[in-house]
């Protein structure tokens, strides 16, 4: 939110933005602990879900967000992906 707060106040509006921010466990499914898993969910989706919550808030609620293709993601080769 801040982020958002200080582009606004710099510039007088949000036009445009691109959320980019992930990280992949560096383990395999069945080795990866929960702390590290935790850590990973909580950078790639509740990063993204904050950092549109805030652009929505300076955009009047008008947002989209697409998700980048990952391949073979902990070592799985196919994935259910949404």
């Amino acid at each position: 939110q801040r982020a958002v707060d200080a582009v606004v106040k710099r510039f007088g509006k949000l036009q445009l933005a691109h959320l980019n921010a992930g990280v992949a466990a560096t383990s395999n499914v069945l080795d990866t602990t929960l702390e590290e898993w935790n850590r990973v969910v909580s950078i790639n989706l509740s990063g993204v879900f904050y950092g549109l919550q805030a652009l929505a808030r300076a955009l009047g609620g008008a947002v989209s967000a697409l998700r980048a293709p990952w391949k073979e993601p902990m070592g799985v080769r196919r994935a259910a992906t949404i």
